[in-house]
């Protein structure tokens, strides 16, 4: 697919027969534009051959100087001294296009995740069958795309590297606009998994020029009032900073918008997503903000790596009696440098070593402050006898390879009635 120019590519549905044990998927990646390769041809007696290239399947391309040379000289087939044919291929350079997308499997609309806007669209069908005597047939694709905020957004973070966990830490998101179209209102900033955004201190918007939004610059005249919003559902996952402000658009003349925010990284960090929208605009759609070079990614790298940080159990002795004073402790921590998915494990064991409980916590983003109680029973629901019991925290799964070295710790706590 080729446009006549740059759209916001929204989203992507098809239709598709898919007889049981069959799948229907598709992909995409997007780019500027296709080149062009030339191939003349020059008749000897019943044959032809190429008049330039370096063997019968090579031709020039177009913008080198043989290819230029014979355009000028033979502008198109015709007789006289002119060629007998002239073959047009247009083809996809690599280097002007993204990789694949991920694979889209909701056949009723998935956003499109391939940088955008952009001029050229290629989509990839990939149709697959657990049974030979099935297959999955492809009916129909549809695409969604509507005017975009600017025909390019290009985004930079400073800094991209953190090497406190579990702090406070300020970035600044300097997003240059190159040509405004329909300009922007909203912005939405969505952070990788284990990370937090701080609405106290509240960020700071600025639109400008890129000489005026530098550090050390005064941007009191740059400044832009600033509401948080409520996420919308396409952030509903995790953490996010979702802000509105007055109008930007082509009249301003501004280059570029700073957003200055406080974060928290309590993981090894991923890339940062930062979109922005017309809310008044016929789709109301997000327009992703691209990055070169890897220069909204957020990389945690501490001197030394640790799992479990600020461990506490409170209170430190606890008389789970049913009278609503210490009847459970807390045990609170924070974990550091694991990425989604992975799971926290309590387990309390008597001296002797026997397990008495275990209790389980998994979240979609794992890295973060806990705070997991226990209400002194055992895994029978019944309540364990006085005494000292030790409390381990460990991770639910493997750290090989993440550079941890101590993926458990140890407590004690006293039961007493």
């Amino acid at each position: 697919f080729e446009d006549d120019g740059n759209r916001n590519l929204v989203s992507i549905e098809w239709e598709a027969d898919t007889p049981p044990g069959t799948s229907v998927s598709l992909q995409t990646r997007t780019g500027t534009g296709l080149d062009t390769e030339y191939c003349f041809y020059k008749k000897l007696g019943s044959n032809t051959r190429p008049l330039i290239g370096t063997g019968d399947d090579h031709c020039a391309l177009a913008g080198s100087p043989e290819a230029e040379a014979l355009a000028e000289k033979f502008p198109k087939p015709g007789a006289g001294a002119k060629p007998d044919r002239i073959d047009t291929l247009e083809f996809l350079d690599e280097t002007k296009f993204s990789a694949w997308s991920e694979t889209y499997t909701d056949p009723g609309g998935s956003s499109i995740t391939s940088p955008s806007p952009r001029s050229v669209l290629l989509i990839r069908a990939t149709l697959e069958s657990d049974d030979p005597d099935a297959h999955a047939s492809l009916r129909s694709v549809t695409l969604s795309f509507d005017e975009p905020v600017a025909n390019r957004l290009v985004g930079s973070l400073t800094p991209t590297r953190v090497e406190a966990l579990a702090v406070d830490q300020a970035f600044s998101l300097i997003v240059q606009l190159d040509t405004l179209q329909l300009g922007m209102d909203e912005l939405l900033l969505v952070p990788p998994a284990g990370m937090e955004l701080a609405r106290d201190p509240a960020p700071l918007l600025y639109a400008g020029t890129m000489e005026q939004l530098q550090d050390g610059q005064d941007l009191t005249a740059q400044a832009r009032n600033l509401r948080v919003l409520l996420p919308p559902e396409e952030a509903s996952l995790g953490d996010s900073l979702h802000l509105s402000f007055a109008a930007i658009d082509r009249d301003q003349n501004a280059e570029a918008i700073r957003l200055d925010f406080t974060g928290r990284l309590f993981s090894s960090g991923g890339n940062l997503n930062a979109q922005l929208r017309n809310s008044h605009s016929a789709g109301g759609n997000w327009q992703r903000i691209d990055q070169q070079r890897n220069s909204l990614v957020v990389l945690g790298q501490p001197a030394e790596k640790e799992l479990f940080r600020d461990l506490t159990i409170l209170p430190s002795v606890f008389t789970p009696n049913g009278d609503d004073r210490n009847d459970r402790i807390r045990v609170s921590f924070t974990l550091l440098s694991v990425g989604a998915g992975t799971g926290v494990a309590v387990e309390v064991y008597d001296l002797s070593g026997r397990l008495v409980r275990r209790l389980e916590e998994q979240r979609h983003r794992s890295a973060g402050p806990y705070a997991i109680p226990w209400d002194g029973k055992d895994d029978a629901g019944h309540l364990v006898a006085p005494g000292v019991y030790a409390v381990k925290l460990a991770l639910i799964g493997s750290t090989a390879g993440s550079g941890i070295e101590r993926a458990e710790a140890l407590r004690s706590v006293a039961v007493a009635y």
